[in-house]
């Protein structure tokens, strides 16, 4: 599965302000199960802000993934957002998170999932990725350069 088959233009916040991780969580969280017409979304927050709670997952580079698994749901579910500013998210390298992707899948399916978190790290760990979704002026840009680094570092 690629990350466009789950991720959609409307999916997408350009200029996503959180003043903390836990603000970050509840705002991705909260945009997720909207767009996705998922009726709970204090369940999708808590769900993630749990897995926060075991590990960040603020993989470095400026990048965070949070994921949690919920019951309910028959795919997987994703947001993304850039945040020009950064905030502070414990990741790994210490520095602030520009860059979030929210997945949500069913707990029912749990290892699917682990291929969209290694699509991803295998994107975003190029510096050149990273700039070209930090420099997309709107959702279909960010989409674009998205799909390109997808092409690019993972293919099909």
């Amino acid at each position: 599965m690629r990350i466009q088959d789950i991720l959609s233009i409307n999916s997408i916040v350009i200029d996503f302000k959180p003043t903390d991780k836990t603000d970050a969580v509840s705002q991705l969280g909260s945009f997720l199960a909207s767009v996705n017409g998922i009726p709970d979304p204090d369940m999708v927050v808590r769900g993630a802000l749990e897995r926060e709670s075991v590990t960040s997952t603020g993989i470095g580079f400026g990048v965070a993934i949070p994921h949690t698994k919920i019951a309910g749901i028959d795919r997987e579910c994703m947001v993304a957002a850039r945040c020009v500013e950064g905030v502070e998210f414990d990741a790994i390298d210490g520095e602030p998170v520009h860059l979030f992707f929210m997945l949500l899948y069913p707990s029912a399916r749990y290892n699917e999932h682990l291929d969209l978190l290694k699509r991803l790290s295998m994107i975003l760990q190029y510096e050149e990725s990273r700039d070209m979704l930090m420099e997309a002026t709107d959702a279909k840009d960010f989409m674009s350069a998205l799909v390109e680094a997808e092409d690019r570092y993972v293919g099909t």
